[in-house]
């Protein structure tokens, strides 16, 4: 019987700027029924020569090898960087593939050889990738690629990986910018054993379409190449020389060009002459950074590196710099008098955005909202404009730092109106924990004594609102403390018990209380009344404590796009710290509640969820090995802790 399945959804390229060039991870989409993948596994091998499997790969161009001078005075040392990015990155990618122009092309034979020499040296320090390259006009323009082939090998040749099928062309050998009939019937003839639904990525110097004629940005016979890719509708088509990053697309073929490592020229659709771009004297290696920062607003990143682990819906908090904000959003204080109505202008004009942004793929976004509490009036209407403009998560509640005296604590009574609006409104309050703590000072303890005490402050909100009595008082509020695990809950809330019953009582030791100080529940019971917790990366001792919470208030986290959260390795981390948990309460931890909670739209999700999301029967494959370079959250999830006092 035929495996059905959508062999167009197969492959997903996302390119992503890492300003060394370009960051692609391969997807491979298959179905998620139960049953179906592994028929569709062995129908892909037998089709393509080798079962898809993720992964990821790095494409550099124009690295000029032997440059020096005007207008990049760097030259070489912008590649020894790139391979240091490259080596310096969290997940290695499996190939580095470099679109021409290796070489910077020299008058004697003797210094090109010198210069290809060079390259091999510093490629061969990129650790644990294979290197794919083409030439470009530098490398093989003048002896119709003799020295190159001498150096590298072909310069053209096919060869698969994972999966997916690749073709390197030579569109420069030949001394004008041509691929040749000779190499285009090899092309025909190396795709005839294919589908025409097989994943294949093309890979050259010089586009293979008309992108600017006039600068000798083009292909004399692209269209012939074209016109034989054509057929086939998963190809990608990875390209160089112009050194600046470009997107084109003709009919299914998506192309993509990589910047130059070491001079970019100007743009095409704004600039009458072709010219270098000015070199930053200030930041040579600006270009060379860490644009992970991307995720935060990049849709194709965004999507593609969410769906590759399995997550199909998120609740997104605040993770960049609004306007007129000194610091990161999570870690800046209240504004002070002074600096209230620009901050305020800056939160606006950042739920504005979001609200955009969310709007982008609606089903799949639950954007929160910020608010400030220097003034509860303002604090309300921001409230009212985020539930009226759709962002379903709720609002973000500023954590007081102690010495904040400018802003009123929580527990002020004063604050009564917001809750009652809160309550009204019917949205979510999120705190996140890593919040509120008091300037420490320029001192060498500081950095220690922040993050030791870091769980204490975040706490301090759950605390002030419940032995303040703003449960009691409103009873529907709805409080979701996010990202400070669990582990720490049970033995909190006996304290606040504790505390609570011998107010109750009238004493604690010498201390005296009287009747209107007292609460008329437990803190356990104003927990279960009103509290959500969103755990993200649970460690084993954070799931432990589940049973202690409501079943449909414990939500699982993954933290992205943050260093220490499960990504890539979400299916791993689940597969960690699950075993145990009942069929009944995963589908709530990992979705259900905060559906509920969120109001995501599930049969609006399915079909997502279907297509990217992880199985039951993934989830319950013990993880029995961690992976070669494991992130922190594996690494947490192999230690069982017995007992915890604090939160992660």
């Amino acid at each position: 019987m035929e495996t059905k399945f959508d062999r167009r959804s197969f492959l997903r390229v996302s390119g992503t700027a890492l300003s060394i060039g370009a960051l692609y991870s391969v997807f491979p989409a298959l179905t998620r029924k139960a049953g179906a993948a592994e028929g569709i596994t062995r129908t892909l091998a037998e089709l393509n020569g080798e079962a898809p499997a993720p992964f990821s790969f790095i494409q550099l161009s124009d690295t000029h090898v032997g440059f020096n001078g005007p207008p990049d005075p760097l030259g070489t040392k912008a590649f020894e960087s790139a391979v240091a990015t490259i080596n310096g990155l969290k997940n290695r990618p499996e190939l580095v593939i470099v679109t021409g122009d290796l070489t910077h092309d020299a008058d004697s034979p003797d210094e090109h050889a010198k210069r290809f020499k060079l390259f091999k040296e510093i490629s061969s320090k990129i650790g644990g990738a294979q290197l794919k390259v083409v030439p470009g006009e530098n490398d093989a323009g003048l002896d119709g690629g003799d020295m190159f082939r001498e150096f590298m090998g072909p310069t053209h040749y096919s060869f698969d990986h994972r999966g997916v099928h690749f073709i390197a062309l030579d569109n420069v050998s030949a001394g004008r910018p041509i691929v040749g009939a000779e190499q285009l019937a090899w092309m025909k003839s190396d795709l005839a054993r294919f589908p025409k639904t097989a994943p294949i990525i093309v890979f050259t110097h010089r586009p293979l379409f008309d992108l600017k004629p006039e600068w000798d940005w083009q292909t004399s016979d692209g269209d012939d190449v074209m016109n034989a890719l054509a057929p086939y509708e998963n190809v990608t088509v990875l390209y160089g020389h112009i050194h600046r990053e470009n997107f084109h697309q003709t009919g299914t073929t998506k192309m993509y060009a990589a910047r130059s490592l070491i001079f970019a020229f100007s743009d095409p659709a704004t600039s009458p002459k072709k010219h270098p771009m000015p070199f930053d004297k200030t930041n040579p290696f600006k270009d060379l950074g860490d644009t992970r920062r991307f995720r935060n607003w990049d849709n194709e990143m965004r999507n593609a590196q969410q769906e590759a682990d399995g997550i199909v819906g998120e609740v997104v908090f605040p993770n960049t710099v609004p306007p007129f904000f000194p610091d990161f959003v999570l870690f800046t204080g209240p504004p002070k008098p002074e600096d209230y109505e620009k901050r305020l202008a800056g939160i606006r004009a950042h739920n504005r955005w979001l609200v955009d942004w969310c709007n982008e793929f609606p089903a799949r976004r639950a954007g929160i909202g910020q608010i400030f509490v220097n003034d509860i009036d303002d604090a309300i209407a921001d409230a009212q404009w985020i539930k009226d403009h759709g962002l379903r998560g709720g609002v973000l509640l500023p954590n007081v730092p102690p010495d904040a005296k400018w802003v009123r604590p929580l527990y002020d009574p004063e604050y009564d109106r917001l809750w009652a609006a809160l309550q009204d409104m019917d949205i979510p309050v999120n705190v996140h924990a890593g919040t509120g703590f008091p300037n420490y000072g320029r001192y060498q303890a500081t950095p220690m004594l922040m993050i030791a005490e870091v769980a204490f402050y975040g706490m301090r909100p759950l605390v002030h609102l419940i032995l303040s009595g703003v449960f009691e008082r409103f009873p529907r509020l709805k409080f979701a403390f996010t990202e400070g695990g669990a582990a720490w809950l049970p033995e909190t809330l006996r304290h606040l018990d504790y505390v609570i019953t011998n107010v109750q009582k009238g004493s604690i030791g010498e201390l005296k209380y009287t009747k209107d100080q007292a609460l008329p529940r437990t803190a356990t019971e104003y927990f279960n009344q009103n509290v959500w917790m969103g755990v993200s990366f649970p460690k084993p001792a954070d799931m432990d404590v589940r049973s202690l919470i409501a079943p449909d208030r414990f939500m699982w986290g993954s933290d992205y796009p943050h260093d220490e959260g499960t990504e890539p390795y979400t299916r791993e981390h689940l597969r960690q710290v699950t075993q145990e948990v009942a069929e009944d309460d995963l589908r709530r931890i990992l979705g259900l509640n905060a559906a509920l909670l969120y109001d995501f739209d599930l049969d609006a999700l399915a079909p997502l969820a279907g297509q990217y999301g992880p199985t039951l029967e993934e989830v319950r494959q013990p993880l029995l090995e961690l992976p070669e370079q494991p992130n922190r959250a594996l690494l947490n999830g192999q230690v069982r802790t017995l007992s915890a006092a604090t939160p992660a």
